[in-house]
């Protein structure tokens, strides 16, 4: 017995020195990004609204011109856009909001928070900041909610919502469209779901976790690994984790068990609003071919394949992103 605990402590020792090295290396490579002060206040007019349920939102208004809301994902807040508010609010009215569960936004007192609840909190910040329309744009498991907007409020397309970019997200279900996808699939009513839930009410403990976890190098590497493509700068890998120690695990998980099984490929024929579907070449967690997906079923749309990036392209791959969005923007 001995002898097993002593070389299960060796293998430890090793496995937490390997990742110890492998953060000094992403640490040491050139970062052109290493003075941009990602997240950073941009001065923007923030509020605080009341959504459909009560649930308070934190929204931010920045620029002025045609309406641009983007709509973040999981573990993020209104700061994962800080590229596109920071260029794009040039020419727009950039209207950024912290979802339920994340940022400043409330919690809700439910079992869980469903893509539905996303959706119509989009709808009252689209009718309470862009009454005019706008072009939305959403990022993994925001993406999720505007197609959900479109599957419930179908009347409003094309006069609340006059075009959608669509970063690196999925209609189907994310069991599905996640890296090993049909394991996840398979485990998700059986195991997954039913865990999701016991972590839920042990969220104190479960957040302890995750608060040792962000402090270990095994964590910038395993973004790294899942979010981003080669060549990543260390100062956006580590906003991850500022971002990750920044939300309360609760929200997330209350996220992770309304999401996982739901599957909104029905909806993608009756959109009838230019749509541009972006993906990162090499995401390995919404996979490439739930984009291809997207664009062979909605009929209006355009796909584009980011090289080299992950499914952090708004943030390391902001330029050409920004780019996209403009294009969308001037075409509706």
């Amino acid at each position: 017995m001995r002898r097993f605990f002593r070389v299960l402590l060796l293998f430890l020792g090793l496995l937490i020195a390997a990742f110890k090295v492998m953060e000094a290396l992403l640490k040491v490579r050139e970062d052109p990004e290493e003075r941009e002060p990602i997240g950073e206040d941009l001065g923007g007019d923030l509020q605080m609204m009341e959504s459909f349920d009560g649930t308070p939102l934190r929204v931010e208004v920045l620029g002025q011109g045609p309406a641009l809301v983007l709509v973040h994902g999981y573990f993020g807040n209104l700061g994962f856009w800080h590229y596109q508010r920071k260029e794009l609010s040039r020419k727009y009215k950039v209207i950024t909001f912290d979802q339920r569960g994340h940022g400043g936004s409330g919690t809700p007192h439910t079992p869980v928070i469903t893509v539905e609840d996303l959706a119509r909190d989009l709808d009252k910040v689209i009718e309470s900041f862009a009454p005019e329309g706008a072009v939305v744009v959403g990022h993994s498991m925001g993406g999720m909610g505007i197609l959900k907007y479109a599957e419930i409020f179908p009347e409003k397309i094309g006069n609340k919502i006059r075009g959608m970019v669509l970063l690196d997200t999925t209609a189907l279900p994310i069991s599905r469209a996640l890296y090993g996808g049909s394991l996840w699939y398979k485990l998700g009513e059986k195991l997954i779901l039913p865990s999701t839930i016991i972590c839920i009410k042990n969220s104190q403990i479960i957040e302890r976790l995750k608060e040792l976890l962000t402090k270990t190098a095994m964590f910038p590497v395993g973004v790294r690994y899942l979010c981003f493509g080669p060549g990543a700068s260390y100062n956006q890998i580590d906003y991850i984790s500022v971002l990750a120690r920044a939300t309360y695990i609760g929200g997330p998980l209350m996220w992770a068990a309304g999401m996982f099984m739901e599957d909104h490929t029905s909806v993608l024929s009756q959109i009838s609003v230019p749509v541009l579907v972006c993906s990162g070449g090499i995401d390995r967690v919404v996979r490439p071919f739930a984009s291809y997906q997207l664009n062979e079923k909605i009929a209006d749309s355009k796909l584009i394949i980011i090289p080299g990036a992950g499914h952090m392209a708004p943030i390391q791959k902001y330029r050409e992103c920004n780019a996209f969005i403009d294009e969308m923007a001037r075409e509706v």
